[in-house]
């Protein structure tokens, strides 16, 4: 078992089990978008790749670039401090409003 995996207890026997499925398969096929401290710099790397996909000087900057692309993408951008600990988290899409139970 690795960091990345995903346990979510669904029944989707129901409509609504079959939607918050689909969320949490979208979320897990590489759509979270992850900006990290890289090289004296910030970066953006998609979940499970092995590169960047691009470099800033500011954390500011690359968490611009991570939402241009989650918003493209319906994904999500997770925001780490300069420790590489979770800062924020953030997604766009389809999220339900008000949010569910």
């Amino acid at each position: 078992m690795t960091e990345n995996d995903v346990f979510v207890n669904i029944d989707i026997r129901t409509v609504a089990g079959q939607a918050r499925l689909k969320e949490v398969e979208a979320m897990s096929n590489g759509k979270r978008i992850h900006v990290v401290p890289h090289n004296g710099a910030w970066a953006t790397r998609r979940e499970g790749a092995s590169r960047v996909a691009s470099t800033h000087t500011t954390q500011s900057g690359a968490i611009d670039a991570a939402r241009g692309r989650a918003i493209r993408g319906a994904g999500e951008v997770v925001i780490h401090r300069p420790d590489g600990r979770i800062r924020d988290s953030n997604s766009y899409g389809n999220d339900p409003f008000p949010p569910k139970g």
